[in-house]
């Protein structure tokens, strides 16, 4: 193979160089495909964990920040038929407690 001059004669430093990168570039796309669905999987799972903190310290903040209970949230509306009373608004002590 090759005849007098070698198998591979007449192939220049710069196509070798191009004939390496692209053997490798292919090799880089199989592995690409052969590693991508772990790879997919870390992303996925890291995203997952950025949501799910991001989520926690929003509620987190939510729950810090919240106002206190307002005198309307704590009587009922009037009218109500399961609250025909308004509740008293006074706290016990727990030694009054009967």
């Amino acid at each position: 193979g090759g005849g007098d001059v070698g198998y591979f004669g007449g192939w220049s430093m710069v196509a070798v160089a191009l004939s390496l990168l692209g053997a490798a570039g292919g090799l880089l796309v199989a592995l690409s495909i052969k590693h991508g669905d772990a790879i997919l999987k870390t992303l996925a799972t890291t995203g997952a964990i950025i949501l799910s903190s991001a989520q926690v310290v929003i509620n987190i903040c939510n729950y810090t920040f919240d106002p206190t209970p307002t005198v309307e949230s704590v009587v009922p509306p009037k009218g109500d038929p399961d609250h025909d009373q308004t509740l008293p608004l006074t706290v016990l002590n727990a030694s009054e407690k009967d």
